[in-house]
């Protein structure tokens, strides 16, 4: 893991090309830096932390990560996320990790934080702990570091295994989520707080409650094109945003099984040529 860390430190541009094997620590690469997994079964057991508004043009792809066992709620919330992005950091790229066991939370993206894609994720939890709160966008509704941030992509991913909550949960953000996948029977699909908008488009929600939850003061929501056995799938409430990018969004009934797909699919899936 030394030489990792050592590799990632610094903004001296760099393409970071990791071997499959089982890395321990964290592992807060600075900006300008591209660190890819070669293949399936790299592992960093610990977290990875961007943070600080020097951080910036970082991608980060196929890599397991795996957080820390912790033994009680209060224990796990105190820990660190196995993802973490904020403090001012931007321009982030989250490309076919899969994330399990974060202390606090698996992905979560606070404290001005802006621009971050992630793309093909995995996101679940190996046991039954207390704390099970997968994806966290701003921390309180007191974040004023936030306001006219948070601005986050989140496609071809999947919640799945024990996930109880947080798929995500937000505040202030303009979050689009697109051609996702969800089943995890957990107790909170897309939770929209304070001054937060979510557009939901062409998601699959194999779930058995309403995907939305108001977490008090959004802007708003929409649900676009999306199938599944969840409620409400296509709701809209409020106001949202208008996507600033073009895409083609992949049709909700070809979700599944592109992102549960073995070869390439959500997770750290793929093989790469070099």
């Amino acid at each position: 893991m030394r030489e990792l860390q050592d590799a990632a430190k610094g903004s001296t541009p760099a393409i970071i090309l990791v071997k499959p094997g089982n890395y321990s620590g964290t592992l807060a690469p600075g900006a300008n830096k591209t660190i890819i997994g070669i293949g399936p079964g790299v592992t960093i057991t610990g977290n990875i932390r961007m943070s600080g508004d020097d951080v910036h043009n970082i991608i980060i792809r196929n890599l397991a990560v795996r957080g820390a066992r912790c033994a009680s709620y209060d224990e796990c919330k105190a820990g660190a996320d196995a993802v973490y992005t904020g403090n001012g950091a931007h321009h982030v790229w989250l490309d076919h990790l899969d994330i399990s066991d974060g202390q606090d939370g698996n992905c979560d993206i606070t404290q001005g934080a802006d621009y971050v894609t992630v793309s093909w994720a995995r996101f679940y939890y190996t046991y039954d702990k207390e704390h099970r709160f997968s994806n966290l966008i701003a921390g309180s509704d007191d974040e004023p570091a936030s306001q006219g941030k948070l601005r986050i992509t989140y496609m071809n991913s999947h919640w799945g295994e024990r996930v109880d909550s947080r798929q995500p949960r937000g505040r202030y953000g303009n979050v689009h989520m697109l051609n996702n996948y969800h089943n995890t029977a957990g107790g909170q699909i897309h939770g929209v707080g304070k001054d937060m908008a979510l557009i939901a488009e062409n998601c699959a929600y194999d779930e058995n409650r309403s995907i939305w939850t108001d977490m008090g003061s959004p802007r708003g929501w929409k649900g676009i094109g999306n199938q599944g056995t969840g409620d409400d799938l296509n709701d809209s409430r409020g106001t949202v945003f208008e996507i600033p990018y073009r895409y083609t969004a992949m049709p909700a009934s070809q979700v599944v099984a592109a992102v549960t797909s073995k070869e390439c699919g959500a997770g750290n899936t793929c093989t790469l040529a070099y």
